[in-house]
């Protein structure tokens, strides 16, 4: 991966692609957008009164959009150095040292994620990052992308 910090840096490096957790936060984002929108095209169209409930649900209906966005936008794994951080919903799901890495997996499914083997025996499933989905898998560089983020995860230097 271009650009790829050596190992033991102290730069700041985020893994970042739709996940099992950023689908649904995402889906939230696009369902209050589109409801505020309906909304506003309703209030504009003749014959319809803007009242107290309609300001009600427009603001709630962009509070649900921009909160699902939000929540979208904090899922990635963070490396920091020899750090890896698990970051779901701005909320840090689990942390461990890259030098402890034994081996990256994808795991096959419904949804492929990465899964990280540690020193001590522990299998942490990412659910911050994940490697290309289908279709996207089949798009030429996919593998190579894939394998740039599992070098990156094990502290490979480029």
């Amino acid at each position: 991966m271009e650009g790829t910090p050596p190992r033991g840096a102290d730069t700041t490096v985020r893994l970042r692609r739709p996940t099992v957790a950023a689908a649904p936060t995402a889906v939230l984002g696009l369902m209050g957008t589109a409801a505020a929108l309906a909304l506003l095209l309703w209030a504009v169209w003749p014959g319809h009164a803007v009242t107290g409930t309609w300001w009600v649900a427009i603001v709630v209906a962009l509070v649900v959009g921009v909160a699902g966005f939000t929540a979208t936008a904090g899922c990635f794994v963070r490396l920091r150095g020899d750090d890896v951080a698990d970051v779901v919903c701005w909320r840090t799901r689990c942390r461990f040292d890259r030098r402890d890495v034994t081996e990256v997996r994808v795991a096959r499914g419904v949804w492929r994620i990465f899964v990280v083997e540690l020193a001590d025996g522990r299998a942490v499933s990412l659910l911050g990052a994940c490697p290309e989905q289908f279709p996207s898998r089949l798009v030429p560089g996919s593998r190579d992308r894939d394998l740039a983020d599992i070098d990156l995860l094990v502290g490979d230097e480029p």
